[in-house]
């Protein structure tokens, strides 16, 4: 508000006092017809949804007649009135333009003015908003908002914090001491003392996690998260944050540190048994690998060798048992790991197929394979590692085969992808079982393990191998009718050139997959199969062929007799009789029979010379030259006696006599009077275990200088007992069963001849 006086000749007016509205209205008095339209151009620019003016009704005599429905417009005209009438004698020019000067000032601040305010309007709509959106988003968080000074010791909780503290009521100040009462007395010092010491730290978040006691007793887990507000010298001046109550994450984290502790206190127990377990189990394996290997190396005949041979194969496939148990720890632990050296494919299949040849004759089963031709001999990879995924699926298929045949295929995929697949003619799998077939310790029904028996680790421990390699193991089968196991593996190879095999081939067998089978392959020679005799006889009588394949259990006639009836019909012909060893090895010496082929068998053995490997092309000597080492002497140390034979024995084919002690008190007590070059020490031991005896042999005072080199020999397997045994002094770690390869490999490097 200001006011002013205005003055006409002698005449002064009385003072008017007006605001910014009212000296809008001076416009009227000085131009009736020019300024004031402009002027109520602008009333309508301010006012454009709520002032009407009839402009019509305006003259020079009266006051205009109006209608504005605001009240500021009914104003305006109030003060535009009395401006009228008590200033219409106003004539001086000099007076219209102050006052046209004036009347452009004031409508340029009131312009301004309203825009400023329309600005402020809207910053302060806008803030509501945006205030309205972090209150929902705290609700929604279910966080709680407090406030803490610490010089006026004012402390402020909304309504969530007062509710998670289980009080109750509207944001208000709590009382000193109210927040540390509800404090955990296990948490309060702790709790209380961070927040006391905020000045002491640098930055402005603030964190930690407390328990409370609620009124009602229940406990809770909470959470403050603040921003610490300090001044230049980094005192503080106000904590501002959330409150948030963790109790069901808290609870969930303790928990899975509970399951997590069961579980790896599960893990060790598992381990130390399966430690335990291999232990045992190798401890008479050890016997029964050295004796095979001590009469292999005898003056055997070659029926003997192969008996043995196929002795050794299945205290392997033991082992193997073995060693699957051991394995699903490794994979557990992701310590499985896979080698890459060279490996004879077609020696590691046929090895294969040789352990379960007492398993086909006793079902009376078809065991036989077929190898692309395109496949060269060697690979590079994990032979072990492939020979146990082979096994465990043959072992699988002989489980659920009563009848019919298993097949083992091996096609070459690509230029570097190879698709291994083992068929049986078994009872089938449900799809339903299909799904959880590959998890551990799981079979068909629970049934099948009474039934079949297996532990339900085999198909799970392929998996993880050929995964592990590269590929991926899958089954296809139905109730009924069998299943199908195949996977691929990548390999670097170059295929082989195959050459295509000549001649016609007279098949007689009683089984239609075997004839199936050869025509499968593309570079098999043309072959006619027969079932009975009255095929055969004819077939026989009226075509030629240059060989013929008779089955040791031909229907209706032996074999050998069908061989013979054959010859006098084609003298030509070359004769293989096929069956199983124990019944056809004596058949060969037979003078119609060329040569035999003993089941189980690749079907590519049947024309493939290289591939065929006869009992007459055996070496004539099988005996071995072992290196002499007659001038050591060796001391044998084991609680077991047939552990100490095993060594004994092998020891003489080197020439070395050794001395036992089946303790660890004896091996001392001989150390004390004796000297040794090499000890071969047992790990474990019940009075003395293998590192503890190694400790005081060495540290004899006579042995200081020259001490003997001693050996490790365990059924323990890992890393942690090797470390054990060579923080004892003990030089090398040889694993039980002891094998004569090995030892001969440690002689030969210790102790080398000139």
């Amino acid at each position: 508000m200001f006011s002013f006086r205005m003055s006409t000749g002698s005449n002064f007016l009385d003072p008017v006092v007006i605001n910014m509205v009212e000296f809008c209205r001076f416009f009227d008095l000085i131009s009736r017809k020019l300024v004031f339209r402009a002027f109520f151009g602008v009333l309508n620019l301010l006012w454009p949804a709520k002032s009407s003016l009839d402009r019509r009704s305006i003259s020079t005599d009266s006051p205009p007649v109006t209608h504005y429905q605001n009240e500021q417009c009914r104003m305006t005209i109030r003060c535009y009135n009395h401006i009228h009438f008590n200033l219409n004698r106003l004539t001086s020019p000099v007076m219209e333009a102050l006052l046209i000067f004036i009347l452009m000032i004031t409508l340029t601040g009131w312009l301004l003015s309203n825009r400023l305010l329309h600005k402020e309007r809207a910053l302060t709509n806008r803030l509501t908003t945006r205030r309205d959106l972090l209150h929902k988003a705290i609700s929604a968080s279910h966080a709680g908002v407090f406030y803490y000074n610490p010089k006026s010791n004012r402390t402020v909780w909304d309504e969530n914090t007062l509710r998670i503290f289980g009080l109750s009521g509207p944001e208000r100040d709590i009382p000193p001491g109210t927040w540390e009462g509800l404090i955990h007395p296990e948490d309060r010092i702790a709790a209380v003392n961070q927040v006391g010491h905020q000045p002491d730290f640098v930055g402005n978040l603030f964190n930690h996690t407390y328990r409370i006691v609620r009124p009602d007793g229940s406990i809770r887990w909470i959470e403050a998260t603040a921003y610490v507000l300090r001044d230049e010298a980094n005192h503080l001046l106000e904590i501002a944050g959330f409150h948030f109550d963790i109790t069901k994450q808290q609870l969930s984290e303790e928990t899975l540190r509970s399951s997590e502790s069961k579980a790896v206190m599960a893990t060790v127990a598992k381990t130390q048994f399966l430690a335990n377990m291999s232990h045992e189990i190798r401890t008479p394996m050890n016997a029964i690998v050295g004796m095979i290997e001590l009469l292999q190396s005898e003056n055997l005949s070659a029926e003997q060798q192969r008996y043995l041979q196929t002795l050794q194969h299945s205290s392997d496939v033991l082992l193997r048992i073995i060693n699957d148990i051991l394995d699903v720890s490794k994979i557990e632990a992701g310590k499985l790991q896979l080698e890459h050296l060279p490996f004879n494919l077609r020696e590691i299949f046929s090895q294969c197929l040789a352990i379960y040849t007492q398993a086909s004759d006793s079902k009376d089963i078809l065991l036989t394979g077929w190898i692309d031709p395109l496949i060269p001999e060697t690979l590079m990879g994990d032979s072990t590692r492939l020979q146990q995924v082979i096994m465990n699926l043959l072992s699988n298929a002989f489980k659920f085969t009563q009848a019919g045949h298993i097949l083992l295929r091996l096609t070459l995929k690509g230029s570097g992808t190879l698709n291994f697949t083992v068929a049986d003619s078994g009872i089938g799998i449900a799809p339903d079982t299909q799904a959880i077939l590959f998890g551990r310790f799981t079979q068909a029904d629970d049934s099948t393990s009474r039934k079949f028996g297996g532990s339900g680790l085999g198909l799970t421990i392929a998996k993880n191998i050929v995964n592990l390699w590269g590929g991926d193991l899958t089954v296809y089968s139905a109730l009924g009718a069998g299943a199908t196991f195949s996977f691929t593996l990548p390999f670097h190879l170059t295929p082989r050139s195959a050459v295509s095999y000549g001649g016609k081939v007279l098949l007689c067998t009683r089984y239609e997959t075997l004839a199936k089978l050869w025509r499968e392959d593309v570079y098999a020679p043309p072959m006619e199969w027969v079932d009975s005799v009255a095929q055969f006889d004819r077939i026989i009588a009226n075509t030629d062929f240059t060989a013929i394949i008779v089955e040791h259990r031909f229907p209706g006639c032996h074999g050998r007799d069908l061989i013979q009836r054959a010859k006098k019909a084609q003298p030509a012909l070359h004769a293989t009789l096929i069956g199983f060893e124990k019944y056809v090895y004596e058949e060969q010496f037979h003078r119609n029979i060329d040569k035999y082929c003993a089941r189980p068998f690749f079907i590519n053995q049947l024309w493939d010379a290289d591939f065929i490997k006869m009992a007459e092309e055996q070496p004539a000597d099988l005996t071995p030259k072992w290196p002499n080492f007659a001038h050591l002497r060796v001391l044998c140390v084991d609680d077991t006696p047939s552990n100490l034979l095993v060594l004994s024995g092998l020891l003489k084919r080197f020439q070395i006599s050794a001395a036992t002690a089946d303790s660890g008190l004896k091996a001392i007590s001989r150390c004390q009077t004796e000297t040794f070059d090499l000890i071969l020490m047992d790990y474990e031991m019940p009075d003395m275990d293998g590192p503890d005896t190694t400790r005081v042999i060495l540290k004899l005072a006579h042995l200081v200088a020259t001490p003997p080199l001693i050996i490790a020999l365990s059924a323990h397997v890992g890393s942690y007992f090797e470390e054990h045994a060579y923080a004892s002094g003990m030089r090398a770690y040889l694993a039980k069963p002891t094998r004569i390869s090995a030892l001969q490999t440690l002689l030969e490097e210790y102790f080398p001849l000139s």
